[in-house]
């Protein structure tokens, strides 16, 4: 059987080097996603080395990573000029206040203050309670807002960070 459509190696994309092609790659992607008009974008990357899948690190240095990688892909959207539209969500309030408070020192990996001064409206996905822990999704007091709730009509781009760990 022989094909119409000839292939050739430029059509084919290198395999990234390292995070800085894989950061580059992406936003490459997403940029001309949002341009051809899609609506639901999924950018997922391997944590502490290209080779391995989600999973196969210990979680606290996974989900640190994460958000550091997560972090500069965001830079994206201030190039575009659209940061201030941008709704970033984290998986709970510790994550949050983990990633945007002003860091101490520069530990290379660490999620601490990654986010800082982040031109981005910055949230979270859970309230994790002790229930909540177990499975039980209950909102007994009614103290916690839902996503629905918390988004702004001024939000045109939601990212939810790592919401698999």
């Amino acid at each position: 059987a022989s094909s119409s459509r000839s292939s050739s190696t430029a059509d084919l994309i290198e395999f990234p080097r390292d995070y800085g092609d894989v950061n580059l790659q992406a936003q490459a992607a997403v940029k001309a996603a949002l341009a051809d008009d899609l609506t639901l974008i999924e950018v997922e990357v391997p944590t502490l080395g290209l080779t391995n899948v989600p999973g196969d690190n210990e979680g606290v240095a996974e989900t640190d990573f994460s958000a550091v990688i997560l972090s500069n892909f965001c830079r994206l959207f201030s190039s575009l000029g659209c940061a201030e539209n941008v709704r970033v969500m984290l998986p709970d309030h510790k994550e949050l206040a983990r990633a945007t408070k002003e860091p101490v020192e520069d530990v290379e990996g660490s999620s601490e203050g990654c986010f800082y001064n982040a031109p981005y409206e910055m949230d979270c996905l859970t309230t994790p309670t002790p229930l909540l822990e177990l499975g039980i999704d209950i909102n007994l007091l009614g103290r916690n807002k839902g996503i629905k709730q918390r988004c702004k009509p001024s939000d045109e781009l939601y990212i939810a960070g790592y919401p698999r760990c």
